[in-house]
C-alpha cells in the first residue's frame, strides 16, 4: 500500500517539518532548499529507528549500517553530521555517495537523488532482492517499486510509503510510522 503521512509522525523525534519555500531572491530559495534537505537528512536517520532489517542485509557482524546517496548529493555535510557517532544496534552508521551504483555496493538505505523515474526504475531493479530501503525525492517513486518518496505539500515534507515493496525486500516498517499514515491507494 502507498501511504501519505499527513500528521507529524513521532513528533518528539522528528520535530516540526515546516519550512519556508517562499522567497524570491536566490539566497532565500537556497536557504529553503538547505532547510528542506536538512529535514530530509533527519528523516533518513530516523528511518534507521523505525524500519527493521533482516540479518541477511549484512554480510557479517562487523559491517556498518550504510546510508547511500546516489546521484547529486543534496545533503552536503548535513547528513554526515546527523549520523556522526550514531549507530544502529552495534553497527556504526556510514554515508556512502555514488554517481552510479556499483554492482557490489551494499547499503541499507539508498537515497535516489535527482533521478527521473526512468533511471530510478533501473536502479530499483538493480537492488531488487536486497534488503535496501529505497528513498527518493520523487513522490511517485513508491508507484514504481520504491519504498519511500518525499513530497512537499502545503510547505510540509510528506512521505509516501510503499509498505508492500518494503515487505517484499524483507523490511518491516514500524506501525508507529504507518499508524500516522492515510492510505493513498493500494499498491
Amino acid at each position: 500500500m502507498s501511504f501519505l503521512i499527513t500528521k507529524a509522525p513521532l513528533r518528539a523525534l522528528l520535530g516540526v517539518f515546516v519550512f519556508a519555500l517562499a522567497g524570491t531572491d536566490a539566497r532565500a530559495q537556497e536557504a529553503a532548499t538547505s532547510r528542506e534537505y536538512a529535514l530530509k537528512a533527519a528523516f533518513l536517520f530516523h528511518f534507521t529507528r523505525f524500519v527493521d532489517w533482516p540479518d541477511s542485509a549484512f554480510t557479517n557482524d562487523l559491517q556498518p549500517f550504510v546510508i547511500g546517496v546516489l546521484g547529486d548529493d543534496p545533503f552536503g555535510k548535513t547528513l554526515d553530521d546527523i549520523v556522526a557517532k550514531e549507530a544502529v544496534g552495534d553497527r556504526r552508521i556510514e554515508v556512502h555517495r555514488w554517481e552510479t551504483l556499483p554492482p557490489e555496493a551494499r547499503c541499507q538505505i539508498l537515497f535516489l537523488s535527482g533521478k527521473d523515474l526512468k533511471d530510478a526504475t533501473k536502479t530499483l531493479e538493480s537492488v531488487r532482492g536486497r534488503s535496501t530501503l529505497t528513498v527518493g525525492d520523487d513522490e511517485k517513486l513508491p508507484d514504481h517499486g520504491g519504498m519511500i518518496g518525499f513530497a512537499v505539500r502545503d510547505n510540509r515534507i510528506r512521505l509516501r510509503i510503499n509498505a508492500k515493496a518494503a515487505g517484499n525486500a524483507g523490511l518491516s516498517i514500524s506501525s508507529k510510522l504507518l499508524r500516522q499514515a492515510e492510505s493513498e491507494g493500494a499498491h
